[in-house]
């Protein structure tokens, strides 16, 4: 009956800690990868034949690989999770 009035949360609530390698990694590239909502619709408005938005995309592997296999499309991912995106990055920008 107490749980009656609390929301339901499916998932984790708390990332693991990011590493200082993560943490840098992320902080050298966060001018070229992270997007403001202005930019993100100013993006939109191209002529692309879709824009994708991908909410929780893990290490970014489906991502980078419908993004290759589809170059007219837009893909924008979305993670809330440091070390996925950190993974994105490690693996795809050397």
């Amino acid at each position: 009956m107490f749980l009656k009035n609390q929301k339901k949360f499916y998932g984790r609530r708390k990332g693991r800690r990011i590493s200082s390698m993560n943490l840098k990694l992320l902080e050298d590239y966060s001018n070229k990868f992270y997007l403001q909502e202005d930019q993100i619709c100013k993006l939109a408005l191209h002529e692309y034949n879709k824009n994708i938005l991908e909410i929780g995309f893990g290490n970014g592997d489906n991502l980078v690989n419908m993004s290759l296999n589809k170059p007219n499309d837009l893909f924008i991912g979305c993670d809330a999770y440091y070390n996925g995106c950190a993974k994105l990055l490690k693996t795809n920008c050397k």
